[in-house]
This record gives C-alpha cells, structure tokens and sequence, in this order.
C-alpha cells in the first residue's frame, strides 16, 4: 500500500480492473516469455528444398513468389506486417494501412520503398535495372513503418555472388518484375503479390499463405508431427534470420543492427542449433590439445 487508503494499488480508485498501463505491462512480459515456445526458425534447408521443388513454376505463381520473399525475408528480418497481409486481406485493394503525417499508406512494401543501385552506388531507375540486370550490385530498401518505430530507416543489401540462388538482390528484381506483370492488368499498391490461377485475378500473399508453405515444407524436410508444424508461423522467417546470424558467429551489436533492433530481445529467438553444438565441440577440442599450464 501506497497510502492510508485500503486499496489496490494497481487498480484506479472506484474500479476493478487493473489499469490500463499495467495491463499493457503484463502483456508485454507474457509475450516476451512466450517467444522461444511460439515459432521454430525458416532455415536454409527448407528454402532450398522449396526451391527445388518449385523453381520451374510459373514466375507469377504463389509458389515463386514465396521462394523469393523467403531469400529476401531471411536477409532483411522482415516482420510479416512489413511485407505481407493478415488472413482476409487477399484481395487487393484492402491492404492493412497506417496513418502517418495524416496520409493513409499501406504498412507493406511498396515500389517506392525499393532502390535499385549500381557497384559504385549509383540509383538506376527500375525500368533500367531491369533490363540490365547484371549491372545491379545493390538494393536500399526503406522500412516506411517499423514496430520499433524507426520509421524511414533504411537497409542496404548487396548481391550475392558465391550463393546466386539465394542473392537477395536478384529476388528483389524478380519480386519487381511479377509487380510489373500483374499491375499491367490490376492496380496494385504492395509488392507481394501473385496471380492466382485458379481464381484467375491478383491476390496479396497473406499470412496463412505463408504458414501453409511453411509447414508443408517443414513437414517434407523434418518428418514432424503437427504439434511440431503448429510451430511454424509467418514469423518464422524473422526467428530465421536471428538463428543463421547467431549460428555464424556474427556479433551480438550486428545482429541487433542488421535485423533492426533496440533491445537484446533477439536473443530469445535463438535455438538449440546444432551448429551451436558443432561449434562447441570444436571450441572444446581445441582447447583440449592446448598445453597444459
């Protein structure tokens, strides 16, 4: 007790629900202990297992534009509300949106979001980066709307070279031209977005799209149950990115500054890698063949 008066402190005077600060409070902690047990990582067996199955479908597909999202999404982090939309928003035009600056924007990628760049870091206009691809060395993509609310910041990604298949910038140019293809025929706001052919119009790639995949191939890879799959969400792709970073030996600062946090709440995306463990059964052995002092 604060004061004399019998009361909880928690609560506002004349009420009996606790109040909203602590509310807020209270939730955030349950969500923060709640991470590790709530979403298993994408890993780049599983991308690479989807590709193989799916590289030779048609380029507007559903299919191929998941594969890229995913190369994209495991370099950039990518929360879903920053690429993607929430189950019931296929249809475009009813995109999930901001209010910022009193302008309505989609919270997902949009063209203008996207810079094409060359070696020496010169823009190229998308209809010239395009056509010529092969002078394409970077892209600078601008994060509109953030949950850590560093709204406007911007990430440079560089071409990839040694894993061309997994090159986040030839994703992001493929991700460009199915825009280009389907905004042809249907005004289109965001970026991920595909032809459906069964229903033969453009739909927005939503997050149950991207769950259903990702338990399917999780399932193909790993042989798991479905309270295993049930651990596979959109969010997968983020829990993803942290791990390869992690199991890589990138330091903590870059992880934090790569993968766009403040905090060191990336930490409880970590996994029991087996890289990890790999890794320390070499840290042992060498320290085994140390002499003794």
């Amino acid at each position: 007790m604060f004061n004399k008066l019998h009361r909880d402190p928690r609560k506002v005077d004349g009420r009996t629900t606790t109040c909203p600060q602590i509310q807020k409070v209270i939730a955030e902690v349950k969500r923060y202990e709640n991470v590790p047990d709530r979403c298993e990582p994408l890993d780049l067996t599983m991308i690479r297992h989807f590709i193989s199955h799916n590289e030779f479908c048609c380029q507007t597909s559903l299919a191929a534009a998941l594969i890229d999202w995913w190369i994209v999404g495991i370099h950039g982090g990518f929360r879903q509300s920053e690429w993607c939309q929430a189950q019931g928003k296929a249809t475009i035009g009813n995109e999930k949106v901001t209010e910022q600056k009193k302008k309505d924007r989609p919270l997902a990628f949009t063209p203008d979001d996207v810079e094409f760049l060359t070696r020496k870091r010169k823009k190229f206009l998308t209809d010239a980066a395009l056509e010529h691809p092969q002078l394409v060395w970077y892209v600078r993509l601008r994060f509109h709307w953030q949950k850590n609310k560093d709204n406007g910041e911007k990430k440079l990604f560089v071409t990839n070279t040694k894993q061309p298949r997994l090159c986040p910038v030839q994703a992001w140019m493929r991700i460009f031209k199915r825009y280009k293809s389907i905004s042809k025929t249907t005004k289109v706001p965001t970026l991920a977005v595909y032809h459906d052919r069964v229903a033969g119009n453009a739909k927005n790639i939503t997050a149950p799209d991207v769950t259903e995949a990702l338990r399917k191939t999780a399932k193909a890879v790993y042989d798991l149950n479905d309270k295993e799959l049930s651990a596979f969400s959109c969010h997968s792709i983020r829990v993803g990115a942290c791990c390869i970073l992690f199991s890589q030996g990138v330091r903590p600062a870059q992880i934090k500054k790569l993968l766009r946090w403040r905090s060191d709440a990336w930490t409880v995306y970590l996994r029991d890698l087996t890289t990890i463990a790999n890794n320390q059964v070499e840290a042992i052995t060498a320290a085994v063949e140390l002499p003794c002092l």
